[in-house]
This record gives structure tokens, C-alpha cells and sequence, in this order.
């Protein structure tokens, strides 16, 4: 159960970080959006949204 939480957060920071910044490429940044969050990145925290409420409940269920 962490383990998702752990896959999801780390999904959600990477797709932050390309919305910031894009990739490098041959030394210059290409893509990303200027700062702006993409459809991928909502998607993303509404995935680890749902991950750390099951990881509550679990716990909450011990």
C-alpha cells in the first residue's frame, strides 16, 4: 500500500516538474508548458489523492 502512495507521488512530482521546466534535450529544455498544469498532471494528483485515501483507510482499519 505505501509502495503505491510512494509510485504516485513520484509520478505526480515528475509530471509537475516537465509542466515547469519540459526535458533537456541536447542542452536546451524542450516541451513543458510554461508552468501550467496539463490534463496528465491533474490526472496524476487525483491518482495519488486516491492512493493516500486507501492508504489511510488501511491504516485506520489495523
Amino acid at each position: 500500500m505505501a509502495e503505491e502512495v510512494i509510485e504516485r507521488a513520484r509520478m505526480l512530482l515528475e509530471r509537475v516538474l516537465f509542466d515547469e521546466r519540459g526535458t533537456m534535450v541536447a542542452g536546451k529544455n524542450v516541451g513543458g508548458n510554461g508552468g501550467l498544469l496539463s490534463r496528465e498532471t491533474i490526472i496524476a494528483a487525483e491518482q495519488l489523492h486516491r492512493a493516500l485515501d486507501a492508504y489511510d483507510a488501511a491504516r485506520k482499519a489495523e
